[in-house]
């Protein structure tokens, strides 16, 4: 399942559980983690969608990671993106992860 579609997915679900309606501004915000060594999707690419997506005022946040490529291998940096997107996602929602 690519990213685009997973995101969906888990926005039905949380809507549905939830009972929650996503916004517009929230189905198209994103969160991006970059691995700096990863030739499927450049650096360069990211920060442009990132920028694309900042100037329109959408939710977006861009974490990159040294020595990582298009799937991240390092525990440290795995559990990092997860923290990350959590938070992402409660700033978007707006819930507390307390």
């Amino acid at each position: 399942m690519n990213c685009t579609a997973w995101r969906m997915w888990f926005l039905a679900i949380l809507a549905a559980v939830c009972q929650i309606r996503p916004s517009h501004k929230s189905v198209m915000s994103s969160d991006f983690f970059q691995g700096l060594e990863d030739k499927v999707v450049s650096p360069d690419q990211t920060e442009k969608m990132f920028n694309v997506l900042s100037r329109k005022g959408l939710h977006v946040s861009y974490i990159s990671f040294e020595g990582e490529q298009h799937g991240f291998r390092r525990a440290e940096n795995i559990k990092h993106a997860l923290d990350a997107e959590l938070d992402f996602y409660s700033k978007v929602f707006s819930f507390s992860t307390d």
